[in-house]
């Protein structure tokens, strides 16, 4: 099965996006991001608590649910711009270079021992059995050949979302034979 495509910056924006959130030590990252914001929020109410109470419970009570959205608001706009900035700095990332061969005109094959990649700078082949994952959503293939890096497959370059489905299926099946097979 062969499918040609042709990638550019926003393409490969949207794989950085997309791994930052599948990847297990990345959520991982952000959990510990996050719950720090919270703990430190915490502290600086717990500490405004103590020093404003002067021993009257009742007075600094008032400032309990005050401090409990003010940690609440703090959290999502820790999400919101943790988000924002990662985009920010992918994009400058990938301006970087000229990414040659990574931007531009594809064309990937589907073969029974591996995929082939070809663009007009060279030409790429992965065993089946070394990719590491297959992975979709609502508008890329990706074929993990390592845990940072993918053949990104826009669903655009189908003519149907049936032939996308199509393409995933077949990779999928030549994958997980190729992993019985190594097994056998």
């Amino acid at each position: 099965m062969i499918i040609e495509y042709e990638l550019d910056k926003k393409d490969l924006l949207h794989f950085s996006m997309f791994w930052k959130k599948t990847s297990s030590t990345m959520r991982r990252f952000s959990r510990w991001e996050l719950l720090g914001a919270v703990l430190v929020g915490s502290l600086v109410f717990l500490v405004f608590f103590l020093i404003s109470s002067k021993g009257n419970w009742s007075a600094a009570l008032k400032f309990v649910l005050p401090a409990a959205l003010v940690i609440l608001l703090v959290f999502l706009l820790l999400r919101f711009f943790n988000s924002l900035i990662a985009r920010f700095l992918l994009r400058r990332i990938i301006s970087e270079g000229a990414n040659r061969g990574v931007l531009g005109k594809h064309t990937l094959a589907l073969e029974s021992t591996g995929v082939r990649e070809t663009t007009e700078y060279g030409e790429s082949f992965w065993k089946w059995s070394v990719i590491e994952r297959l992975d979709q959503d609502g508008h890329y293939i990706y074929i993990f050949v390592q845990s940072v890096m993918a053949h990104v497959v826009p669903k655009r370059a189908f003519g149907s979302s049936t032939d996308s489905e199509k393409f995933f299926a077949e990779a999928r099946r030549l994958w997980e034979n190729a992993k019985s097979n190594e097994l056998a």
